[in-house]
């Protein structure tokens, strides 16, 4: 996998939905695409398009001698994506697919098409039984990432255990009044917190 650092400057030195529409962007994001690409053996065969753009990211696709790639740009708030991804990859890659190219420094990750999402392809009975066995997967896949913890905090990935999250939750609304749903009755933010009840 290609690790090319970045050059900081030019029209990348930024994020957001106005840059990542820009045709200076967008030439700056497909050239390097192709760089890395090539540093794999792998040749684009086709255009290439901009299915996803939303503030905090934005995805290209395209046609390859590999199949379908894709590009995800990520902003300042889920840049630690990349980290994390080439984490779970040494520590569990037969749950994630390899990475064909990595620039943790601007936030961009190139990988090789994956299918159909299953939320996409199945409903029903067909969807359920989909989710049965991936779930299970999610769950080994977390408790392999646990000895890893103190990695994923300092790739920037939010601290959401257990032990902390009265206190992720007391600042997220300071004052505000929630209603018990069990009693109907009000509770003040400071109410829940680690060991309290809720009667």
């Amino acid at each position: 996998m290609s690790a090319t650092p970045a050059k900081r400057a030019g029209p990348d030195h930024g994020t957001g939905s106005d840059l990542w529409s820009s045709a200076s962007w967008r030439e700056l994001a497909v050239s390097w695409l192709d760089e890395q690409l090539a540093a794999a053996g792998i040749e684009r065969t086709g255009e290439v398009e901009q299915p996803h753009l939303r503030p905090w990211g934005t995805v290209l696709k395209a046609p390859s001698t590999h199949g379908p790639v894709w590009l995800k740009a990520a902003g300042p708030a889920t840049a630690f994506e990349v980290g994390l991804y080439q984490l779970v990859q040494r520590v569990a890659p037969d749950h994630v697919l390899s990475p064909i190219a990595a620039d943790a420094v601007r936030g961009w990750i190139v990988l090789p098409d994956g299918g159909t999402p299953i939320g996409e392809g199945l409903t029903g009975t067909e969807l359920c039984d989909a989710m049965a066995i991936a779930l299970p997967q999610y769950g080994q896949l977390q408790r392999d990432l646990a000895p890893h913890a103190d990695n994923l905090w300092a790739f920037g990935v939010a601290d959401m255990r257990a032990p902390v999250m009265p206190s992720r939750f007391e600042g997220s609304a300071p004052g505000h009044r929630w209603v018990c749903r069990a009693t109907g009755h009000p509770r003040r933010q400071g109410d829940l917190h680690a060991g309290g009840r809720g009667g």
